[in-house]
């Protein structure tokens, strides 16, 4: 009996991460694609720990002269961002197409 339920936790383990990363990537190809709606939503861990996603577009300045801006360029883009004290990590981004 205790070989059938050991047997039967790995399968279902196995299973359930299978179906976790077909989501992943499921959800990676959507977005890549241009297919996912626009966010923008920060979620508060800690009091100063965030973690940022953003789907949509960006506006990026484009320096010409030492402290101005020349103009802005907007790009679509997605990333998700971790936000701590000790510094910015960047655990996603690429760019997605226009809508």
């Amino acid at each position: 009996m205790r070989d059938r339920l050991t047997h039967f936790i790995i399968l279902a383990s196995a299973v359930c991460l299978a179906l976790l990363v077909a989501g992943c990537v499921g959800v990676g190809a959507a977005t890549r694609a241009g297919l996912m709606p626009q966010v923008d939503v920060q979620i508060e861990i800690s009091p100063f720990h965030f973690l940022v996603v953003h789907n949509g577009p960006t506006a990026i300045c484009e320096r010409r002269l030492r402290d101005g801006c020349a103009f802005r360029k907007v790009q679509h883009e997605f990333f998700i961002h971790y936000i701590a004290p000790t510094g910015d990590r960047q655990l996603v981004w690429f760019r997605t197409p226009e809508p």
